[in-house]
């Protein structure tokens, strides 16, 4: 996914979401060369369900938002 073209417009950084982790990576776009930027890592993947980043031009800050999906099971037994 294309995430921000880097300062100088020679690279796009793209990302790759794989199971709530973004692998951002540098796109040469002269060449077609991947360079590794980033794996952005939520502290907790618990309930994660879905998930945005945005990269700032020179790839130094970014933002990471998700959701969770929560719930609680209980056993009832005996109910007639």
């Amino acid at each position: 996914m294309p995430l921000e073209w880097s300062a100088d417009g020679r690279a796009l950084y793209v990302g790759r979401y794989e199971t709530g982790v973004w692998r951002v990576r540098a796109l040469d776009v002269a060449s077609g060369r991947q360079t590794p930027v980033r794996d952005v890592v939520p502290r907790n993947l618990e309930g994660l369900r879905i998930s945005q980043i945005l990269l700032s031009p020179d790839a130094q800050y970014f933002v990471h938002s998700y959701s969770r999906l929560l719930t609680d099971l209980y056993v009832v037994e005996g109910i007639k």
